[in-house]
């Protein structure tokens, strides 16, 4: 969470990041190898939802700081797709113990039961309503009118108090996307409240030129790539396999 972090940190942090995923997702090492908590488990339900908050947190202040680019978008969201393709297990063996269970398939069960894994259920809502924000971040980051449009809310959100946060200007009212950021946002901050999840500090682009970032210039910044195209797309794809 530290603001002064570059982007080519950034980027080392969530390689890494995903490099320690890939590792305990894959079969190629033995079970006995990966580290467990004493209940079996490769880590607690309380990291996970932590480090989707920390990407929750990632982007948003790359967004308002205007720090991003295609490289940081590709890494970033194949970081949370193999975040969220993560084996669990529950210590039970049934018929079905060779379908192996993801950190997805558990949240989407979960966040309707407090009952699995005896786990609370605001952690597992915590990590599928994180999804469905970053699947509509995604959709408004692929170009510039609705990047600029993803930052004004997002800096509306830290400068306002109360339900004014989350007021949409008419001219996007009518954006879906938005409107799903503005009910995801409201939804996460609740679960964050009860989670104690603190929130960084945001950092805002200093151009005193750009009053308003949707009629702002990007310079020669690449919006997108094929790469962080197919990332956003993959990530997409992946949750509605596995919600549906």
């Amino acid at each position: 969470k530290n603001q002064e972090l570059s982007t080519p940190m950034r980027l080392i942090t969530l390689k890494l990041l995903t490099c320690i995923i890939e590792t305990y997702s894959t079969d190629q090492i033995p079970t006995s190898q990966k580290i467990h908590s004493a209940g079996g488990k490769l880590a607690s339900i309380v990291t996970y939802s932590k480090l989707f908050h920390s990407l929750k947190e990632c982007l948003s202040n790359a967004i308002t700081s205007n720090t991003w680019d295609a490289v940081f978008i590709l890494e970033l969201f194949s970081c949370a797709r193999n975040l969220l393709a993560l084996p669990i297990s529950d210590g039970k063996i049934t018929n079905e113990s060779t379908k192996r269970k993801t950190l997805l398939s558990w949240a989407c069960t979960s966040s309707k039961s407090t009952t699995d894994l005896d786990v609370d259920s605001e952690h597992p809502a915590y990590i599928f309503e994180f999804s469905r924000w970053l699947i509509a971040c995604g959709k408004l980051l692929q170009n510039q009118s609705t990047t600029g449009a993803l930052r004004d809310f997002i800096t509306r959100v830290d400068i306002r108090e109360g339900r004014e946060r989350y007021t949409l200007e008419n001219a996007v009212s009518n954006n879906v996307e938005i409107r799903q950021i503005s009910s995801s946002f409201q939804t996460l901050a609740k679960l964050e409240k009860v989670l104690s999840f603190g929130r960084a500090k945001r950092v805002h682009s200093s151009n005193p030129y750009a009053k308003n970032f949707s009629n702002a210039l990007l310079g020669d910044k690449t919006l997108v790539s094929k790469g962080s195209l197919r990332a956003i797309e993959e990530f997409s794809n992946y949750f509605a396999g596995h919600t549906t």
